[in-house]
């Protein structure tokens, strides 16, 4: 992942690749753009927020829909980001973790810190 931003990083500051460009690599590195259009990158890119996740996230997100979050993947998911200050954003009513967007979250599951 280091090499993949620093080519990025090299190649937008010789003028290989635009802004734009960069953008929708560096969020690919973590598959964020598989559920964008780029003219809705570009809204998303605009919009995130600073914010604290809960440290009782499982509870919350267990309250909100019912499911267990027992996988490996799941747990992994939890104890990564509880009581971790990150970027979200909204998109279509759902909230997201910039760098994971695996997982929506309730507005419950975070305190808005900008």
């Amino acid at each position: 992942m280091k090499t993949e931003l620093s080519k990025i990083a090299q190649d937008l500051e010789k003028g290989k690749i635009t802004e734009r460009e960069a953008a929708t690599l560096l969020l690919g590195l973590f598959s964020v753009t598989k559920r964008f259009s780029l003219v809705e990158l570009e809204n998303v890119l605009r919009k995130p927020k600073l914010a604290l996740i809960s440290t009782d996230l499982k509870n919350i997100l267990i309250e909100g829909n019912g499911y267990h979050y027992d996988s490996e993947e799941d747990i992994a998911f939890i104890e990564k980001y509880a009581g971790k200050k990150v970027l979200v954003y909204e998109w279509c009513g759902d909230w997201w973790i910039c760098e994971d967007d695996n997982y929506p979250l309730f507005k419950k599951c975070f305190e808005l810190l900008d």
